[in-house]
This record gives C-alpha cells, structure tokens and sequence, in this order.
C-alpha cells in the first residue's frame, strides 16, 4: 500500500510538472500608450497689403491673424533670422478710447510661407543647408528641387522672396532658375514649439 501511495503521489508530481511545462508563461499584457500631446497648429496669417494699416512702436502691421475674441492678432515688423529660426512679432491688439492700441506682443517662429500661388513651402531649419550666389536655401517647397532663398524683399506688391529651381549635376548641385515670387501669408507658431 505505501508503495502504492509512493506511485501515486509521483504520478501527481509528475503531471502537476507535466502540466506547467505545457501551459508556460502567460504573455504581458500590453499597457495602452498615452496619446502623443497634438502639435500646436500654426497660426495662418494674411498678408494686410502694401498700402495704409495700423503701426505700433515703428513697426508695421504686415499681416492680419485670426481674431482672439475681441482683440484683433497681426504680425508687426520685418522677419529677423535667429537661432532659432526666422521669427516675428504677433501684436494682439485692442481698441481702447483713443482708438487701437497694442495690448501684447511676443515673438513667433515662421514655420511656413506661403505663396501668392497657393505653393506653401517649409522652414528648411537652421543648420547646413544649400546656398547658390550667397543666398541660403531657408524654405524647401514640397520637392527638394523647389525652394525659397536669401530673405525677404519688400516690392510694389507686396513682400515678396527669390524662389529658386535647384537642379543636381555631376558637379553637385546647381540654381537652374530663380524669380522673385509674392508671398500670401505666414504660419507661425509660438517659439519652442514648431
């Protein structure tokens, strides 16, 4: 009978080690990801035309943003490369008893300009970049054969930037074409978050 017991309890180890190896182990679970933070969206604003509009400190009111509330948003000044890119001033401005007036102002990073012809062309960055007859590749156009060099111009019409068609040989690369092109807006974001 003990020897039985013996058998028996053995049989048991044996199945209950028989079992454990079989079912190995459970698989981890996976823990749902956060959801990435949303990009801030840029902030599209018009160019306000070459003739007569609102200046606050010298600076003129080149492009008119969407509202905030009450309080119209506008671009004041000239573009001015930085470290950190090429950025602006956004106005936000209200009216007040003597007429508009200046309520806050911060610099913005121009992430995008876009074209009279609807093309909309991207900050290249402010590292190593292409450069033909002095002027650097600053925007890239949708292709890396389209892009818009040297700074910004103000013309009869309007500001306006040398967009340049870049070609590669067996010499590297070289400017094919180029011709000043109007500029229609800007989209700008906050500085450290384009």
């Amino acid at each position: 009978m003990e020897t039985m017991r013996k058998a028996v309890f053995g049989a048991c180890v044996v199945l209950a080690l028989l079992l454990s190896a079989c079912t190995g182990a459970s698989p981890p679970t996976a823990t749902p990801a956060a959801p990435a933070p949303e990009a801030a969206t840029p902030l599209r604003c018009l160019f306000a035309g070459a003739g007569a509009t609102l200046a606050f400190e010298g600076k003129r009111l080149n492009f008119a943003c969407e509202r905030d509330g009450e309080n119209e948003v506008g671009l004041l000044g000239d573009i001015v490369p930085s470290d950190a890119g090429w950025t602006i001033e956004k106005a936000t401005i209200g009216r007040g008893d003597a007429g508009f007036e200046l309520l806050s102002s911060e610099l913005v990073l121009v992430e995008h300009i876009e074209l009279a012809d609807g093309t909309s062309c991207a900050f290249a960055g402010t590292g190593a970049t292409l450069a033909f007859e002095g002027k650097r590749l600053n925007f890239t156009c949708g292709s890396p054969e389209v892009g818009l060099l040297g700074e910004v111009t103000l013309g009869d019409e309007g500001w306006m930037i040398e967009e340049g068609t870049i070609e590669r040989g067996e010499s590297g690369f070289r400017l094919a074409s180029s011709e000043p092109v109007l500029i229609a807006a800007l989209l700008v974001s906050p500085l450290g978050e384009p």
